[in-house]
């Protein structure tokens, strides 16, 4: 460690020389020129390291980006693949489940006995303005639109499938 009489010799001696630099610099143009050229001669060699440097900096920077790109395109092929063949999985549950709903519709129509409706226009008024109440059918026999049966069973085969897909999504 310097002692503060050894800091303030050497602070002496820096200002002595600087003071010499100045009066050996302000003799003549020459002397002025000469000075001019060493400083930028050595802030150019300095610029140089630098850009030097930096352009190391900008290799490793490009590297690495390229690396996390390829990574990247990598991660998501993954993903792509991963979510077709979860949608394929989830178009063959569906089908499937369309497949079992037509057999338990028809199962179900053929175990209650369900008579197809009589199609009527919605849009016209009721025919028969006081119905005959003694006509309704026995209770064992259900009165439906087989077409309404199966719409029903299409759209819960597609809701079980669609759920089934997105539950499939949050556990991977």
């Amino acid at each position: 460690m310097f002692t503060g009489l050894a800091l303030f010799l050497r602070f002496m001696k820096l200002r002595d020389t600087l003071f010499a630099a100045g009066k050996w610099v302000g003799e003549s143009t020459t002397h002025i020129l000469i000075t001019i050229s060493v400083i930028l001669g050595a802030t150019a060699y300095w610029q140089h390291h630098e850009a030097a440097k930096m352009a190391i900096i900008a290799q490793h920077t490009k590297a690495a980006w390229n690396a996390a790109q390829k990574d990247a395109l990598a991660a998501q092929a993954v993903a792509e693949q991963r979510y077709k063949e979860q949608a394929d999985e989830a178009d063959r549950n569906h089908q499937a489940a369309i497949t079992d709903g037509d057999a338990r519709l028809a199962t179900y129509i053929a175990n209650h006995r369900v008579r197809p409706s009589a199609q009527t226009d919605s849009a016209r008024p009721s025919q028969d303005r006081n119905p005959d109440f003694s006509k309704v059918a026995p209770t064992e026999t259900v009165v439906a639109s087989v077409v309404d049966l199966q719409v029903c069973t299409d759209n819960y085969a597609y809701a079980k499938a669609a759920y089934d897909w997105v539950q499939g999504l949050n556990a991977k």
